[in-house]
Formats: C-alpha cells, structure tokens, sequence
C-alpha cells in the first residue's frame, strides 16, 4: 500500500502547487500583501486589522525576501501546511489495522474542494490546520497504547509537541483558538487520568529529561518583551495623543466655491478619505489619527485666486500654522480637468518621528510620550503574564497533591500556555479592541458553523435539495454509532479500540463549547465557512476511526463498514471530479479574472496612448485589492486605482456586468461575472 499512498500524495500535492501557480490573488491575499509584505519588516507585527495571520505573514515576509513575490512563493507557508497536513494524515492512518480502509481515509480526508483552497492560497488556514494535523498525531500518541506496550504512552515528549503543534497552529490562525482549547482539555484529561493509574512510573521516565522549571522560563521574560514591544508599537491607536489636531481653512473664497471644495487626508497606508467640514462652513477639521498627506481639491476658478494676496490655504497642526503663499513650497498642484488638485509636500508637517513607521506622519506629536506608553503597555503584560505563570504554577501544585498530575507532564502545559499568552495575549487584545473579530455568524452554532461548511464544501453543486441535511443527519448517525460502541465497551471494560475516536471526537465537542460559551459571555460571533475549517479533518479522522472500531469489533459490521466507505469516497471522488478548477477559489470566486483583466487594460490603453502614461480606473470595492496589486506590476503604462464611485473623472471602469450603466463594455469575464468598460462615447 505504501507506493499507492505515495502516489496518492504526490497527485493531490501536484494539484495543490498548480493551484498556487494559476490561480489569481485573492481580495484578502492582496490586501495582506500591501498591508505587510510589501512594507518594511516590522509591519509583520502590526495587528491593527484582523488579516494578520501572523505566522503565515512572517513566513511569507522571509520567503518573499529571498524569492520575489510571484503566486506561488507568497503561498509557499501553506504548500508547506499542506506538506504537514498529508505526512500526519498518513501518520495517523498507519494506526488503522485495515489498510485498504486507511486508504479510503486518506482520500476522504483530501478530496474536499474547499479544504483544498486554502492550502493553495497565502492565508494562515492552510498552514494551521498541517500544524493542527500534527499536534492530533502527537496527542494521539500520547493517550493511545501501541500494540499493548506502554512504551509511546504518557511521554511528557509527546505532550510538549501536541500542545506546541496546537500553539502554532492559533498563531497561524486565530481561528484555531478554540481548537485549541479543545486538544489543552483532552491534554489535561488524559493527564489525570495518567496520574490516578498506577505503573505509569516507567513510560514517564522513558521519556526526555525535562529542563528544570527555572531554566525553562529563562527565555519567556526576554521573547514576551520583546514581542510585545513590536506589537504595540506598530499601533497606531495606542494613543490618541501621539498625534496634533489638523484644521485646514481656505479664505477668501465664496460661499459657492467652499461648497464645491473637497479637502481628503491620506492614511498610514496611502488610502484617500474625504475630511468633514466644520457646521460653521469655513473649515475642515480631523480628528486625532495618523495623517500621511492632504489634498485639496478646487474649482480651476477658485484656485486662480490663491495666486494673490487675499485667498490662502492655512494648515493648523497643532498649534503651528502653515499658510500657502505664491511660490512656497507647502503643496504641489496639478490640473484635473476642471479642477486644481493641491497635494501636501513634505514641508507641510511637524518634525517627523525617528521611528521609520511613523516617519511619514505629519502631525506627529513626539517620540518620547510614544516610547513612554508603549514601555508602559508592555510593562503591564509582563505583569499579566507573571501572574499567569503563578497561577498555573499554584494550580499545578494542587493539582500534585491531589495525584491529579504529575510534575513532569504539567510542566509542559505551563510553559505552553504561557508562551501562547505571551505570543497571542497582545494581538487578540487588540484586534478585540479595534472590533476587529466580527466575522462569523449570528444565526446560532449549527446553523453558522456546521451548515455554512457543508454548504461550501458542496462548492456551489447541487445533488439534492436537503443535501445539507443528510450530511449533518450523517454527522449525527456516527456520533450516535460511536455512543454504542463506547457503551458496550464500557459494559465488557475494553476501551483500546475507543480512545482515539474519544479523544478526536472530545477535540471537537470541547471546541464547540469554547464557541458557544465565547458567544455568549464576550459576544463573538460564531465560527463561519473559513474560520470553522478545523472541524473538517477532525470530523472525517472520527468518522474513520469509528468506522475502523465498528469493523474490528464486530466482524458481521464489516460489510455495512465498508458499503458506507465505499460509498462516501465514491460521491467524494466524484464531487472533487466536478470541482476541481485551476481559476478560482470558492470564497473568492469574484476575483478570478481580476488579473487577466489588468492585463487587457495595459494591452488596450498602450494601444492607445504613449508608454508611460496615467490611466484612473475605477472599480467595485470588491475587486480593489486584487487590482491593486496587479496593476503595480504594469510597468507600460501608470495605472492609478479609484473605488467607485470617486469624484475623480475615471477612464475605464471594471465592475459587476449586472451594474453596467451608460458604459461601453470592452470585454466581459464569465467567470466572475464582471466587465471591463469605458465611459460611453456621446452619439
């Protein structure tokens, strides 16, 4: 079976890296790489939105550094998820006695269209789930006896790599944090049930010596420190008071022109927004926030009166004025048609910071009060984090006295659990700050989580009206299957054949109460499509090994076993069949001809104008990440991008076909549904 498996690993890893070469960015790869990898390093550490899966980022940022930023090395961090997902999977099925149904099991477990997307895409869910695959093999290890021996049973070795596993895993993917939880229970459970038994002396000492609890916390003060440094200080809303007010006034200008005067301020990260004007109408103040530039837009009539003495731009920061004279060097202005545009030079600010991420910003207040609160931040933490350890410390010590854990496999827990503290405390803080944690589901668990995955499994097919429902009915048969069996072994105390789907199926069940609870006392909503992907592998690795018990301990139940595998890898063979696409992810699938699209839009206007020149193209906000990263490739002309609508006059227009109005389509993209246009010419 061993070169079948092999060719069955090496086929789906093929597909998977086509995937990463062929298929275009998607909105939310794109927008992580202009937020992170295309900035300086440090922006790895910036969680001011939630698109930083931060150890799929880093991974990308070094991969990138070396390799170039192509499709397939930005998503190099999840072909190695992937690489980790298979070499588990296989693994974990060398367990199950009936190798023909192992095989089954190995393509159950691989042939799920949407599973499949995410390792092909520079996200952190493929890396996570390879991470999560892992720490089940080492949990499994850990509570599960081989061939009657007690030799791979109980190693504080196999705990501290199911419990390290897991912890990258939510560094992958905060999403994974309830998982998380899940395996940290049934980690903890095996521990005291381990610890009330009697003969477990032996496999405990068989195992690695650990490192004395002094030693091992040597590195946790400096590495949370440090990490928690870099966090807080890429955060821009740790204060308002790093940065002045801003008030812009234009005089001399009648009540009319003001009217039709816009005044915008661009952001950390060169994104454009209109600034409010005042009630009183004579001027346009911002709020505390980081400010890169500032723009004024005039009627062509309105500016021509700046050029003498009685009309002015003033600029306040803080307290200092900055007023726009003839000839000065404050703004750089440029015709628009019937408008002048005025930009801010880099002379239009207060002494910039030393610090290269808020050296761009104008209204900067001064670095001393910046350090003095980021030093307190990270203080604080490594005073939670302190008292974290003591706690579990304390916990632990009870835990010894009451012969509910042994020092040498609570030691592991602790140290994981801190170090995930330290590595995740500041970030989800944060993003939960920011309200940054809002997608998923309000509907409720069943319907939001499990529903929303089977239904996107089915990868927009359709075999059955309430396909849905036989999947969750399927889902319900095997738990009520596995009650059973874990009932009758209960009777005759013979559990060997139960503690892995037990354990597999605790995961889970630990893991939807982490969900529902989250809910209910923070107001999280519930796991959706993506963020719910876990529940994949661990819901076939149950199905399995349920399937695999039924069939060892009963041998009249092997034919009803196999006819039920048999059929399941059949329709999953077949649905993969009709699934399976080189061009678009399901999540995505809007931004499948994104791409193919910057390309006829340099074909055509080099076509038409010299080389070098700026085009406006303006586009759905759907499509604005993608293009955006696409169109920095051009290197014919100068492509400049513009979300609709936008009060600039716009040269061609990509949008959904269904909002073409008074546009001349140039080509249409079936795929996507969209079109690339023109303004209509007048008749």
């Amino acid at each position: 079976m061993k070169p079948l498996t092999t060719a069955i690993c090496v086929v789906l890893g093929a597909y998977v890296v086509a995937r990463a070469i062929f298929v275009p960015l998607t909105y939310d790869e794109a927008a992580s790489y202009l937020r992170y990898i295309s900035q300086d390093f440090f922006a790895v550490f910036n969680f001011e939105v939630a698109t930083n899966h931060f150890l799929n980022t880093l991974l990308t940022k070094l991969v990138s550094t070396i390799a170039g930023d192509s499709e397939l090395v930005l998503r190099i961090p999840s072909l190695i998820g992937y690489g980790l997902y298979l070499y588990f999977s296989v693994q974990i099925l060398e367990w199950v006695p009936n190798r023909a149904f192992a095989l089954a099991g190995l393509l159950l477990l691989n042939l799920n269209p949407y599973l499949l997307d995410y390792f092909a895409l520079s996200r952190g869910y493929g890396l996570s789930l390879g991470l999560l695959m892992g720490s089940l093999f080492f949990l499994l290890r850990f509570v599960s006896r081989r061939s009657g021996s007690s030799s791979a049973f109980g190693q504080p070795s196999q705990l501290s790599l199911a419990l390290a596993f897991a912890g990258g895993a939510v560094l992958a993917g905060f999403s994974l944090l309830d998982a998380y939880l899940g395996i940290l229970g049934v980690a903890v459970t095996a521990i005291a049930v381990m610890s009330r038994q009697r003969g477990l002396d032996a496999a405990i000492v068989e195992g690695p010596r650990m490192l004395p609890l002094r030693r091992s916390y040597l590195w946790l003060p400096v590495g949370a420190a440090a990490f928690t440094w870099l966090v807080l200080f890429q955060d821009v809303r740790l204060s308002d008071q790093f940065y002045e007010p801003v008030t812009i006034r234009i005089v001399g200008l009648t009540p009319a022109e003001l009217d039709a005067t816009r005044v915008s301020r661009m952001d950390l990260h060169e994104k454009w927004a209109d600034v409010p004007r005042d009630p009183d109408a004579t001027a346009w103040r911002l709020e505390l926030m980081p400010l890169r530039g500032l723009r004024v837009e005039l009627p062509a009539d309105a500016a021509d009166k700046l050029d003498h003495n009685n009309a002015f731009i003033e600029t306040v920061i803080g307290s200092r004025p900055f007023v726009h004279q003839k000839g000065d060097d404050l703004w750089t202005s440029r015709d628009d048609g019937s408008r002048i545009v005025f930009d801010s030079r880099p002379s239009l600010a207060l002494p910039r910071s030393t610090s290269s991420h808020y050296q761009p910003v104008i209204n900067w207040r001064g670095d001393k009060r910046h350090w003095s609160a980021v030093a307190a931040g990270t203080g604080l933490t490594f005073v939670t984090l302190g008292f974290l350890a003591a706690f579990l410390e304390t916990f632990g010590w009870l835990l010894q006295r009451a012969n509910l854990a042994r020092a040498e496999l609570w030691r592991p827990v602790t140290l994981n659990l801190v170090w995930l503290a330290a590595l995740a405390g500041s970030p989800l803080y944060l993003l939960r700050r920011s309200e940054e944690l809002y997608f998923g589901g309000t509907r409720g668990f069943v319907e939001d989580t499990f529903s929303s995955l089977v239904d996107n499994s089915f990868y927009g097919q359709t075999y059955g009206a309430a396909q849905t429902t036989y999947v969750l009915g399927a889902i319900v048969a095997a738990i009520v299957a596995f009650a059973v069996l874990l009932y009758v072994s209960a009777r005759r105390r013979k559990f060997d054949l139960i503690v892995r789907p037990t354990c597999v199926l605790a995961v889970a069940a630990l893991a939807s109460i982490a969900v529902i609870a989250q809910h209910g006392f923070l107001g999280t909503p519930y796991l959706l499509s993506r963020t719910a992907l876990f529940y994949i592998p661990l819901l076939a690795l149950f199905g399995i090994f349920v399937g695999d018990a039924l069939g060892q301990w009963a041998r009249s139940l092997n034919g009803l076993v196999t006819a039920v595998a048999i059929a399941a890898l059949s329709f999953s063979a077949y649905h993969f069949a009709r699934t399976a696409n080189l061009s678009y992810t399901w999540d995505w699938k809007k931004d499948a001809d994104t791409k193919a699209m910057v390309a006829d839009l340099a074909f055509v206007a080099a076509a038409e104008r010299p080389a070098g020149s700026r085009i406006v193209l303006g586009v759905d906000p759907t499509y604005s990440a993608a293009t955006a990263f696409y169109s920095q490739r051009v290197t014919t002309i100068s492509i400049e991008m513009d979300t609709i609508p936008s009060p600039r006059a716009l040269d061609f227009f990509y949008v959904d076909e269904r909002n073409v109005r008074s546009l001349t389509v140039i080509k249409k993209y079936p795929v996507a549904g969209t079109v690339l246009a023109r303004p209509a010419r007048p008749r």
